[in-house]
């Protein structure tokens, strides 16, 4: 039995490195075992691993499966992903403004909670003092007790480039000069990359004026908010619809990311 349990915590330990070496090294370090360790301690009641879920860099939660040693893992169900959904965006007087904000469920929790608040943090890029998500803010000093590591500005990305309107690559600094931070409850919960500082202040005036309203049930019936529609609070409902648009890149992205969308998934 201890040969076994030794034999499952290796495989978790690799498994726990793939996913790893799949983050940039712009976060944190992962602390997990890099030799067999016995899921429970030699000495009784101290301790006895139940699970261990790694959590990713864009905050999605990822439980790790033990398997024996030299079995493969099993296949995670379509259905095991996170939900990827819409949102729309509408102003003071119910006027639709946006009707297909997609994002991953753990940033539309924030975006619908309507308790996020939106802050500029394009000084803070190329600098050690940029947060990572999940850092915490200190409500005295307004530091965050977790930064990106200098080396991680020095990474190639791909990013769309507004002058030749194409995606390019470019070191990180120069595909962003503008940064969104989204916060909720002092941590940090998203960033929005921006190509200029400027977009990062329109997108904060913009979100600051806006109500988002969850899609993912209108999507299932293959039906978005049509432009110049209204939203109608007490029956939530819109005024018109129009046949949903799934973006190209959603297509070319959802099973690599293993998303559940509406309509896609079902």
């Amino acid at each position: 039995m201890k040969k076994t349990n030794i034999a499952r915590v290796t495989a978790l330990a690799l498994i726990a490195s793939v996913i790893v070496a799949g983050v940039a090294p712009a976060r944190a370090a992962l602390r997990v075992p890099k030799t067999p360790w016995p899921a429970c301690s030699v000495s009784p009641g101290t301790y006895c691993v139940d699970s261990v879920i790694v959590t990713d860099a864009r905050g999605r939660q990822i439980p790790l499966v033990w398997v024996p040693s030299g079995q493969a893992a099993p296949a995670a169900k379509a259905t095991d992903g996170e939900l990827f959904a819409p949102m729309a965006t509408i102003d003071a007087k119910g006027r639709v403004t946006n009707t297909s904000w997609w994002a991953p469920q753990h940033v539309r929790d924030v975006f619908l909670s309507g308790t996020a608040t939106y802050v500029d943090g394009s000084s803070l890029i190329g600098t050690p003092n940029m947060p990572t998500i999940g850092a915490k803010q200190d409500a005295k000093t307004k530091l965050w007790d977790t930064t990106e590591p200098m080396d991680a500005w020095n990474q190639t990305w791909t990013c769309y480039d507004p002058a030749t309107k194409s995606q390019v690559q470019k070191l990180r600094t120069d595909c962003f000069k503008g940064a969104v931070l989204v916060v909720q409850d002092g941590e940090l919960k998203d960033v929005q990359w921006q190509p200029l500082a400027q977009d990062a202040l329109n997108s904060i005036n913009f979100m600051k004026s806006q109500t988002f309203i969850d899609l993912a049930e209108l999507t299932k019936t293959q039906l978005q908010p049509a432009q110049g529609s209204t939203y109608d609070a007490k029956t939530k409902a819109f005024s018109k619809t129009a046949p949903l648009f799934y973006p190209k890149w959603l297509l070319e992205q959802y099973l690599v990311n293993n998303w559940v969308v509406p309509g896609l998934s079902d």
